[in-house]
C-alpha cells in the first residue's frame, strides 16, 4: 500500500518507538508491516487534531476576557459579569 507524505514522516520519526510498543501488545495489535507501523487513517486523524487544535488555539488567542460592571446582577460573582469579547476597539 502506498504512504500519504504525512505517514511516511510520522512512521520514519516514531515507526520504531511505536511497532516496539505494539510488539509488547498481544498479537493482535501486532502490526501488519513493521517497517510501517502507523496506517494512513492514523497518520490523517493525528493531521486533523494538529490542525484542530491549531485552529482552537488561534480562536482563543484572538478572544479576551474582559469584565464589566453592572449593578443589577449582583449575583453574579460579586456584581462582575465575565464578558467574551474579540480583540477590537468596539469592545473598549
Amino acid at each position: 500500500m502506498e504512504q500519504l507524505w504525512i505517514t511516511a514522516l510520522l512512521n520514519r520519526l516514531l515507526g520504531g518507538p511505536v511497532n516496539a510498543l505494539l510488539q509488547k501488545l498481544p498479537p493482535a495489535f501486532h502490526p501488519a508491516d513493521p517497517n510501517a507501523p502507523i496506517s494512513n487513517a492514523v497518520a490523517v486523524e493525528i493531521l486533523v487534531i494538529a490542525l484542530l487544535l491549531l485552529i482552537f488555539i488561534c480562536a482563543a488567542v484572538s478572544l479576551t476576557l474582559k469584565p464589566f460592571m453592572n449593578n443589577s446582577s449582583a449575583s453574579v460573582s460579586r456584581g462582575v459579569k465575565w464578558n467574551m469579547c474579540p480583540n477590537v476597539a468596539a469592545c473598549d
